[in-house]
Protein backbone atom coordinates (compact mmCIF):
# COMPACT_ATOMS: atom_id res chain seq x y z
CA UNK A 1 0.00 0.00 0.00
CA UNK A 2 1.35 3.48 -0.93
CA UNK A 3 2.18 5.89 1.58
CA UNK A 4 -0.72 8.45 0.51
CA UNK A 5 -3.15 5.55 0.88
CA UNK A 6 -1.11 5.12 4.56
CA UNK A 7 -1.55 8.88 5.38
CA UNK A 8 -5.58 8.74 4.47
CA UNK A 9 -5.59 6.01 7.11
CA UNK A 10 -4.04 7.26 9.55
CA UNK A 11 -6.17 10.61 9.46
CA UNK A 12 -8.96 8.28 9.40
CA UNK A 13 -8.01 6.63 12.17
CA UNK A 14 -7.55 10.20 14.63
CA UNK A 15 -11.61 11.12 13.45
CA UNK A 16 -12.66 7.69 15.56
CA UNK A 17 -13.17 7.01 18.52
CA UNK A 18 -13.15 3.53 20.54
CA UNK A 19 -16.99 2.82 20.54
CA UNK A 20 -16.44 3.72 16.56
CA UNK A 21 -13.57 0.67 16.45
CA UNK A 22 -15.69 -1.37 18.35
CA UNK A 23 -18.61 -1.37 15.91
CA UNK A 24 -16.61 -1.19 12.23
CA UNK A 25 -14.68 -4.37 14.41
CA UNK A 26 -17.66 -6.03 14.64
CA UNK A 27 -18.80 -5.84 11.36
CA UNK A 28 -15.78 -7.28 10.24
CA UNK A 29 -16.62 -10.54 11.02
CA UNK A 30 -12.84 -11.32 11.34
CA UNK A 31 -11.22 -14.42 13.26
CA UNK A 32 -11.28 -13.92 17.06
CA UNK A 33 -7.52 -14.25 17.29
CA UNK A 34 -7.23 -11.27 15.67
CA UNK A 35 -10.15 -8.82 17.25
CA UNK A 36 -8.15 -9.39 20.20
CA UNK A 37 -5.00 -7.41 19.71
CA UNK A 38 -7.26 -4.76 17.37
CA UNK A 39 -7.34 -1.95 20.09
CA UNK A 40 -7.22 1.17 17.50
CA UNK A 41 -8.18 2.22 13.98
CA UNK A 42 -4.63 1.82 12.94
CA UNK A 43 -4.62 -2.37 14.08
CA UNK A 44 -8.17 -2.33 11.98
CA UNK A 45 -6.53 -1.41 9.01
CA UNK A 46 -3.41 -3.60 9.08
CA UNK A 47 -5.92 -6.34 9.50
CA UNK A 48 -8.05 -5.98 7.31
CA UNK A 49 -4.96 -4.88 4.45
CA UNK A 50 -3.79 -8.29 5.66
CA UNK A 51 -6.84 -9.75 4.22
CA UNK A 52 -7.06 -8.31 1.08
CA UNK A 53 -10.50 -6.57 2.68
CA UNK A 54 -8.82 -2.91 1.85
CA UNK A 55 -5.80 -1.75 -0.64
CA UNK A 56 -4.41 0.64 -2.32
CA UNK A 57 -6.79 0.46 -5.29
CA UNK A 58 -10.06 -1.13 -3.21
CA UNK A 59 -11.34 1.07 -0.13
CA UNK A 60 -15.16 0.02 -0.47
CA UNK A 61 -15.11 -2.19 1.94
CA UNK A 62 -14.10 0.57 4.53
CA UNK A 63 -16.77 2.96 2.65
CA UNK A 64 -19.08 0.47 3.67
CA UNK A 65 -18.23 0.09 7.01
CA UNK A 66 -17.76 3.53 7.81
CA UNK A 67 -20.80 4.08 6.22
CA UNK A 68 -23.16 1.08 8.10
CA UNK A 69 -21.71 3.26 11.09
CA UNK A 70 -23.17 6.53 10.31
CA UNK A 71 -19.82 8.57 9.95
CA UNK A 72 -20.47 9.70 6.48
CA UNK A 73 -18.17 12.78 7.96
CA UNK A 74 -15.10 10.68 7.02
CA UNK A 75 -16.52 9.43 4.01
CA UNK A 76 -17.38 13.43 2.46
CA UNK A 77 -14.19 15.02 4.71
CA UNK A 78 -11.13 12.30 3.92
CA UNK A 79 -12.72 9.66 1.15
CA UNK A 80 -13.61 12.97 -1.14
CA UNK A 81 -17.43 11.26 -1.64
CA UNK A 82 -20.35 13.74 -2.63
CA UNK A 83 -23.64 13.11 -1.28
CA UNK A 84 -24.69 11.53 -4.54
CA UNK A 85 -21.84 8.38 -4.27
CA UNK A 86 -22.73 8.23 -0.48
CA UNK A 87 -26.14 7.76 -1.30
CA UNK A 88 -25.28 5.02 -4.13
CA UNK A 89 -23.16 3.38 -1.66
CA UNK A 90 -25.75 3.11 0.57
CA UNK A 91 -28.38 1.51 -2.04
CA UNK A 92 -25.52 -1.11 -2.76
CA UNK A 93 -24.00 -2.77 0.30
CA UNK A 94 -22.02 -5.77 -0.83
CA UNK A 95 -19.20 -6.41 1.24
CA UNK A 96 -20.92 -7.02 4.86
CA UNK A 97 -22.99 -9.73 5.05
CA UNK A 98 -27.01 -9.41 5.45
CA UNK A 99 -25.94 -11.59 8.92
CA UNK A 100 -23.31 -8.76 10.26
CA UNK A 101 -26.07 -6.15 9.13
CA UNK A 102 -29.18 -8.05 11.12
CA UNK A 103 -27.19 -8.28 14.45
CA UNK A 104 -25.38 -4.62 13.89
CA UNK A 105 -28.82 -3.45 13.34
CA UNK A 106 -30.27 -5.29 16.47
CA UNK A 107 -27.72 -3.99 18.53
CA UNK A 108 -28.16 -0.34 17.86
CA UNK A 109 -32.23 -0.74 18.79
CA UNK A 110 -30.90 -2.15 22.04
CA UNK A 111 -30.94 0.01 24.99
CA UNK A 112 -29.10 -0.56 28.27
CA UNK A 113 -32.17 -1.86 29.42
CA UNK A 114 -32.69 -4.41 27.08
CA UNK A 115 -28.86 -5.35 27.34
CA UNK A 116 -29.57 -6.20 31.25
CA UNK A 117 -32.16 -8.25 30.39
CA UNK A 118 -30.96 -10.18 27.79
CA UNK A 119 -27.28 -11.01 29.95
CA UNK A 120 -29.86 -11.87 33.00
CA UNK A 121 -32.20 -14.23 30.35
CA UNK A 122 -28.41 -15.66 28.73
CA UNK A 123 -27.15 -16.17 32.55
CA UNK A 124 -24.04 -14.10 31.01
CA UNK A 125 -21.68 -14.14 34.69
CA UNK A 126 -18.60 -14.09 33.11
CA UNK A 127 -15.85 -11.40 34.02
CA UNK A 128 -16.18 -9.98 30.78
CA UNK A 129 -19.72 -9.15 30.82
CA UNK A 130 -20.53 -8.15 34.05
CA UNK A 131 -19.97 -4.85 34.11
CA UNK A 132 -21.05 -3.80 30.01
CA UNK A 133 -23.71 -2.44 28.60
CA UNK A 134 -22.20 -2.61 25.83
CA UNK A 135 -25.23 -4.99 23.07
CA UNK A 136 -22.24 -5.66 20.66
CA UNK A 137 -20.28 -7.25 23.61
CA UNK A 138 -23.35 -9.71 24.83
CA UNK A 139 -23.81 -10.72 20.68
CA UNK A 140 -20.09 -11.21 20.39
CA UNK A 141 -20.00 -13.77 23.29
CA UNK A 142 -23.28 -15.59 22.02
CA UNK A 143 -20.95 -16.11 19.08
CA UNK A 144 -17.97 -17.08 20.86
CA UNK A 145 -20.07 -19.75 22.83
CA UNK A 146 -21.92 -21.02 20.18
CA UNK A 147 -25.57 -19.89 20.99
CA UNK A 148 -25.46 -17.38 17.96
CA UNK A 149 -24.74 -18.10 14.36
CA UNK A 150 -25.59 -17.42 10.73
CA UNK A 151 -28.13 -20.64 10.84
CA UNK A 152 -29.04 -20.32 14.75
CA UNK A 153 -30.71 -17.27 15.54
CA UNK A 154 -33.23 -19.25 17.61
CA UNK A 155 -31.80 -18.72 21.03
CA UNK A 156 -31.46 -14.56 20.44
CA UNK A 157 -35.01 -14.70 18.61
CA UNK A 158 -36.67 -16.73 22.00
CA UNK A 159 -34.93 -14.04 24.27
CA UNK A 160 -36.06 -11.11 22.55
CA UNK A 161 -39.27 -12.28 22.57
CA UNK A 162 -39.49 -12.64 26.42
CA UNK A 163 -38.19 -9.09 26.28
CA UNK A 164 -41.28 -7.96 24.69
CA UNK A 165 -39.69 -7.05 21.65
CA UNK A 166 -41.38 -8.42 18.75
CA UNK A 167 -39.83 -5.65 16.26
CA UNK A 168 -36.35 -7.16 16.52
CA UNK A 169 -38.25 -10.91 16.28
CA UNK A 170 -39.81 -9.43 13.17
CA UNK A 171 -36.34 -8.51 11.76
CA UNK A 172 -34.48 -12.01 12.33
CA UNK A 173 -38.08 -13.85 10.75
CA UNK A 174 -37.80 -11.80 7.43
CA UNK A 175 -33.79 -12.70 7.63
CA UNK A 176 -35.00 -15.89 7.50
CA UNK A 177 -37.61 -16.00 5.43
CA UNK A 178 -34.89 -14.67 2.71
CA UNK A 179 -32.92 -17.68 3.71
CA UNK A 180 -30.13 -15.44 5.32
CA UNK A 181 -28.62 -14.29 2.03
CA UNK A 182 -30.77 -11.34 0.35
CA UNK A 183 -30.07 -7.92 1.02
CA UNK A 184 -30.90 -6.49 4.33
CA UNK A 185 -34.65 -5.11 4.84
CA UNK A 186 -35.20 -3.02 7.13
CA UNK A 187 -39.08 -3.41 8.79
CA UNK A 188 -41.80 -0.53 8.53
CA UNK A 189 -44.17 0.00 11.21
CA UNK A 190 -47.04 -1.70 9.31
CA UNK A 191 -45.07 -5.07 10.24
CA UNK A 192 -45.21 -4.43 13.86
CA UNK A 193 -47.81 -5.33 16.29
CA UNK A 194 -47.14 -2.88 19.00
CA UNK A 195 -49.24 -2.78 22.58
CA UNK A 196 -50.28 0.40 22.74
CA UNK A 197 -50.39 2.58 25.96
CA UNK A 198 -53.57 2.43 27.61
CA UNK A 199 -53.20 5.68 28.92
CA UNK A 200 -53.33 7.68 26.03
CA UNK A 201 -54.80 5.14 23.75
CA UNK A 202 -58.36 4.47 25.00
CA UNK A 203 -61.47 5.68 23.16
CA UNK A 204 -59.92 6.79 19.85
CA UNK A 205 -63.49 6.06 17.62
CA UNK A 206 -64.55 9.58 17.55
CA UNK A 207 -63.73 10.80 14.28
CA UNK A 208 -63.30 14.58 13.71
CA UNK A 209 -64.26 14.48 9.58
CA UNK A 210 -68.02 13.18 10.53
CA UNK A 211 -69.97 16.12 11.41
CA UNK A 212 -70.97 15.92 15.35
CA UNK A 213 -67.79 14.91 16.34
CA UNK A 214 -64.70 15.82 18.19
CA UNK A 215 -61.32 15.14 18.11
CA UNK A 216 -60.48 13.53 21.36
CA UNK A 217 -57.65 15.05 23.64
CA UNK A 218 -54.05 13.25 25.22
CA UNK A 219 -54.47 12.73 28.91
CA UNK A 220 -52.01 14.87 30.22
CA UNK A 221 -52.43 14.69 34.11
CA UNK A 222 -48.81 13.25 35.10
CA UNK A 223 -46.90 15.32 37.40
CA UNK A 224 -44.29 15.82 36.60
CA UNK A 225 -45.42 15.30 32.68
CA UNK A 226 -42.67 14.78 31.19
CA UNK A 227 -39.08 16.18 30.21
CA UNK A 228 -39.18 19.26 28.37
CA UNK A 229 -35.36 18.89 26.90
CA UNK A 230 -33.25 21.76 25.86
CA UNK A 231 -30.63 20.76 22.89
CA UNK A 232 -28.53 24.47 23.08
CA UNK A 233 -25.52 24.73 20.72
CA UNK A 234 -24.47 28.34 20.80
CA UNK A 235 -20.08 28.03 20.89
CA UNK A 236 -19.15 26.30 17.51
CA UNK A 237 -15.43 27.18 18.27
CA UNK A 238 -14.82 23.04 17.67
CA UNK A 239 -15.54 23.20 14.32
CA UNK A 240 -13.75 26.49 12.98
CA UNK A 241 -10.48 24.30 14.74
CA UNK A 242 -11.62 21.80 12.17
CA UNK A 243 -11.45 24.78 9.26
CA UNK A 244 -15.17 25.01 9.03
CA UNK A 245 -16.56 28.56 9.17
CA UNK A 246 -19.86 28.14 10.96
CA UNK A 247 -20.14 31.05 13.60
CA UNK A 248 -21.56 30.81 16.71
CA UNK A 249 -25.23 31.49 17.79
CA UNK A 250 -25.42 34.48 19.67
CA UNK A 251 -28.76 34.79 21.61
CA UNK A 252 -30.15 31.18 21.61
CA UNK A 253 -29.67 31.33 25.80
CA UNK A 254 -32.72 33.70 25.59
CA UNK A 255 -34.77 30.98 23.60
CA UNK A 256 -33.46 28.72 26.46
CA UNK A 257 -34.53 30.88 29.40
CA UNK A 258 -37.99 31.92 27.19
CA UNK A 259 -38.58 27.97 26.74
CA UNK A 260 -37.75 27.43 30.53
CA UNK A 261 -40.45 30.12 31.73
CA UNK A 262 -42.94 28.57 29.41
CA UNK A 263 -42.61 24.62 30.67
CA UNK A 264 -41.05 24.74 33.88
CA UNK A 265 -44.41 26.44 35.12
CA UNK A 266 -46.60 23.79 33.49
CA UNK A 267 -44.95 20.73 35.41
CA UNK A 268 -42.25 19.67 33.18
CA UNK A 269 -38.77 18.62 33.98
CA UNK A 270 -36.65 21.18 31.94
CA UNK A 271 -33.22 19.92 31.17
CA UNK A 272 -30.63 21.92 29.02
CA UNK A 273 -27.56 20.58 27.32
CA UNK A 274 -25.21 22.76 25.87
CA UNK A 275 -22.58 23.11 23.17
CA UNK A 276 -22.98 19.02 22.05
CA UNK A 277 -21.00 17.72 18.71
CA UNK A 278 -23.33 15.91 16.53
CA UNK A 279 -22.74 12.36 18.07
CA UNK A 280 -23.52 14.01 21.88
CA UNK A 281 -26.72 15.11 20.58
CA UNK A 282 -27.85 11.79 18.96
CA UNK A 283 -26.45 10.04 22.77
CA UNK A 284 -28.33 12.43 24.68
CA UNK A 285 -31.66 11.41 23.09
CA UNK A 286 -31.00 8.30 22.98
CA UNK A 287 -30.48 8.08 26.81
CA UNK A 288 -33.75 10.01 27.39
CA UNK A 289 -35.63 7.33 24.87
CA UNK A 290 -34.03 4.51 27.35
CA UNK A 291 -35.96 5.76 30.59
CA UNK A 292 -38.79 4.75 32.15
CA UNK A 293 -41.65 7.16 31.16
CA UNK A 294 -44.61 5.36 32.50
CA UNK A 295 -45.10 7.75 35.21
CA UNK A 296 -45.25 10.51 32.18
CA UNK A 297 -47.97 11.50 29.79
CA UNK A 298 -45.59 13.30 26.80
CA UNK A 299 -42.18 14.39 26.35
CA UNK A 300 -40.75 18.09 24.87
CA UNK A 301 -38.02 18.31 22.95
CA UNK A 302 -36.18 21.60 21.66
CA UNK A 303 -33.26 21.61 19.23
CA UNK A 304 -31.36 25.15 18.83
CA UNK A 305 -28.88 24.82 16.51
CA UNK A 306 -27.42 25.45 13.00
CA UNK A 307 -28.64 22.65 10.38
CA UNK A 308 -29.21 22.42 6.84
CA UNK A 309 -32.22 19.81 4.90
CA UNK A 310 -33.48 17.39 7.40
CA UNK A 311 -30.31 17.99 9.33
CA UNK A 312 -29.44 19.34 12.69
CA UNK A 313 -25.20 20.57 13.07
CA UNK A 314 -22.89 19.92 16.40
CA UNK A 315 -20.38 22.38 17.31
CA UNK A 316 -17.82 19.84 15.93
CA UNK A 317 -19.45 21.03 12.57
CA UNK A 318 -20.92 17.62 11.83
CA UNK A 319 -24.76 17.10 10.62
CA UNK A 320 -26.81 14.71 12.19
CA UNK A 321 -30.40 13.25 10.98
CA UNK A 322 -33.28 15.04 12.12
CA UNK A 323 -35.11 11.68 11.73
CA UNK A 324 -32.45 9.70 13.90
CA UNK A 325 -32.71 11.88 16.57
CA UNK A 326 -37.03 11.71 16.50
CA UNK A 327 -36.69 7.89 16.08
CA UNK A 328 -35.46 7.36 19.20
CA UNK A 329 -38.77 7.70 20.49
CA UNK A 330 -40.63 5.87 18.28
CA UNK A 331 -42.80 2.98 19.67
CA UNK A 332 -40.00 0.11 19.09
CA UNK A 333 -37.35 1.64 21.32
CA UNK A 334 -39.45 3.80 23.54
CA UNK A 335 -42.19 1.65 24.75
CA UNK A 336 -43.18 3.60 27.73
CA UNK A 337 -43.79 6.92 25.40
CA UNK A 338 -46.10 4.45 23.32
CA UNK A 339 -49.65 6.33 22.74
CA UNK A 340 -48.44 9.07 24.21
CA UNK A 341 -47.51 12.87 22.14
CA UNK A 342 -43.96 13.65 21.33
CA UNK A 343 -43.12 16.88 20.19
CA UNK A 344 -40.29 18.28 18.84
CA UNK A 345 -39.21 22.48 17.37
CA UNK A 346 -36.38 22.62 15.25
CA UNK A 347 -34.81 25.77 15.67
CA UNK A 348 -32.59 25.57 12.86
CA UNK A 349 -31.97 26.09 9.33
CA UNK A 350 -33.02 23.95 6.51
CA UNK A 351 -31.30 25.75 3.50
CA UNK A 352 -29.53 28.16 2.36
CA UNK A 353 -32.23 29.69 0.02
CA UNK A 354 -33.84 32.99 1.22
CA UNK A 355 -37.46 33.80 1.72
CA UNK A 356 -37.77 37.04 -0.22
CA UNK A 357 -34.66 45.61 11.28
CA UNK A 358 -32.66 44.80 13.36
CA UNK A 359 -29.98 42.20 11.63
CA UNK A 360 -30.37 38.63 11.92
CA UNK A 361 -28.06 35.76 11.97
CA UNK A 362 -28.46 32.72 9.80
CA UNK A 363 -28.90 29.03 11.80
CA UNK A 364 -26.84 27.40 9.18
CA UNK A 365 -23.70 26.28 8.82
CA UNK A 366 -21.61 27.07 5.73
CA UNK A 367 -22.33 23.68 3.55
CA UNK A 368 -25.90 23.17 2.02
CA UNK A 369 -25.32 19.46 1.28
CA UNK A 370 -26.81 16.85 3.58
CA UNK A 371 -28.56 13.61 4.00
CA UNK A 372 -31.88 15.23 2.38
CA UNK A 373 -33.10 11.67 0.73
CA UNK A 374 -34.97 10.41 3.38
CA UNK A 375 -37.90 12.47 5.01
CA UNK A 376 -38.50 12.28 8.51
CA UNK A 377 -40.16 8.93 10.43
CA UNK A 378 -44.06 8.90 10.36
CA UNK A 379 -45.12 7.33 13.25
CA UNK A 380 -47.81 7.99 15.53
CA UNK A 381 -47.82 10.74 17.87
CA UNK A 382 -45.13 12.97 16.84
CA UNK A 383 -45.15 16.44 16.07
CA UNK A 384 -41.91 17.86 14.51
CA UNK A 385 -42.29 21.68 14.10
CA UNK A 386 -40.14 23.72 12.16
CA UNK A 387 -38.67 27.22 12.32
CA UNK A 388 -38.77 27.67 8.64
CA UNK A 389 -39.87 25.18 5.39
CA UNK A 390 -37.47 23.21 3.57
CA UNK A 391 -34.18 24.87 1.75
CA UNK A 392 -34.73 28.14 3.57
CA UNK A 393 -32.90 29.82 6.24
CA UNK A 394 -34.21 31.15 9.63
CA UNK A 395 -33.99 33.82 11.25
CA UNK A 396 -32.18 34.74 15.36
CA UNK A 397 -31.49 38.11 16.60
CA UNK A 398 -28.22 38.33 18.24
CA UNK A 399 -29.88 40.62 21.29
CA UNK A 400 -33.01 39.38 21.57
CA UNK A 401 -33.23 35.57 20.64
CA UNK A 402 -34.69 33.92 17.63
CA UNK A 403 -37.91 34.90 15.68
CA UNK A 404 -39.77 31.49 15.78
CA UNK A 405 -38.98 30.81 19.19
CA UNK A 406 -39.78 33.97 20.57
CA UNK A 407 -42.91 34.01 18.68
CA UNK A 408 -44.02 30.44 19.70
CA UNK A 409 -43.03 30.79 23.62
CA UNK A 410 -45.00 34.08 23.62
CA UNK A 411 -48.28 31.79 22.36
CA UNK A 412 -47.40 29.31 24.75
CA UNK A 413 -47.95 31.96 27.25
CA UNK A 414 -50.52 33.81 26.21
CA UNK A 415 -53.88 32.71 28.54
CA UNK A 416 -56.62 33.06 25.94
CA UNK A 417 -54.73 30.35 23.69
CA UNK A 418 -54.25 28.25 26.95
CA UNK A 419 -56.96 25.96 25.81
CA UNK A 420 -55.73 25.77 21.76
CA UNK A 421 -54.34 22.45 20.35
CA UNK A 422 -51.16 22.89 19.21
CA UNK A 423 -51.33 22.71 15.99
CA UNK A 424 -54.23 25.26 16.42
CA UNK A 425 -51.50 27.32 17.98
CA UNK A 426 -48.64 26.72 15.59
CA UNK A 427 -51.04 27.97 12.80
CA UNK A 428 -51.39 31.22 14.48
CA UNK A 429 -47.76 31.55 14.95
CA UNK A 430 -46.84 30.44 11.68
CA UNK A 431 -49.26 33.52 10.52
CA UNK A 432 -47.74 36.23 12.98
CA UNK A 433 -44.35 34.96 11.51
CA UNK A 434 -45.03 35.00 7.95
CA UNK A 435 -46.71 38.09 8.12
CA UNK A 436 -43.47 40.28 9.00
CA UNK A 437 -40.93 41.91 6.91
CA UNK A 438 -37.39 41.08 8.63
CA UNK A 439 -33.35 42.49 7.73
CA UNK A 440 -30.79 40.34 6.82
CA UNK A 441 -27.64 41.62 6.44
CA UNK A 442 -25.65 39.66 3.20
CA UNK A 443 -22.68 40.66 1.88
CA UNK A 444 -22.61 43.76 3.66
CA UNK A 445 -26.27 44.96 2.74
CA UNK A 446 -29.35 44.64 4.64
CA UNK A 447 -32.18 42.85 2.54
CA UNK A 448 -36.37 42.60 3.33
CA UNK A 449 -36.91 38.43 3.99
CA UNK A 450 -39.71 36.32 5.07
CA UNK A 451 -39.69 33.28 7.14
CA UNK A 452 -42.22 30.50 6.86
CA UNK A 453 -42.25 28.03 10.00
CA UNK A 454 -44.10 24.73 9.18
CA UNK A 455 -44.33 21.41 11.14
CA UNK A 456 -45.16 17.82 10.38
CA UNK A 457 -47.94 15.88 12.57
CA UNK A 458 -48.77 12.59 13.10
CA UNK A 459 -50.71 13.29 16.42
CA UNK A 460 -53.70 11.53 16.70
CA UNK A 461 -55.60 13.41 19.18
CA UNK A 462 -56.05 17.15 20.27
CA UNK A 463 -52.82 18.07 22.21
CA UNK A 464 -53.64 20.98 24.84
CA UNK A 465 -50.29 21.99 26.92
CA UNK A 466 -51.64 22.01 31.19
CA UNK A 467 -52.11 25.58 31.74
CA UNK A 468 -49.50 27.56 33.55
CA UNK A 469 -49.75 27.38 36.98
Amino acid sequence: MDETVRVLLLAINEDLGKNDVKQLLYLCELPTADREDIKDGKSLFLCLEKRDLISEKDLSFLKEILLTIGRKDILRNKLSMDQKEINRLQNSIQHISPYRLLLYDISQNLGTNDVQKLKFLLNANTAKLENTDSSLDVLSEMEKDGSLGKEDLKTLKKHLGHMERKDLVVKIEEFEAKGGEASYLDITLKNMSIQESSSNRQNIHHDASEPGKTLEKYKLDKNPHGYCVILNNEDFEEARARKKDIKNRKGTDKDAVTIKEVFSPRQYVVEEHKDLTSQEMLSVLKKYSQEDHTEKDSFVCFILSHGNLGTVTGVDGEEVLIKDLTRCFNGFNCQSLTGKPKVFFIQACQGDRVDGGVVYERDSSTSCESDNTARLPIYADFLTAFACVEDYMSLRDPQNGSIYIQRLCTALKDPNLAHEDLKNILTIVHNEVAEETYKLKINRTRESVKQMPSFKSELCKALIFPPIS
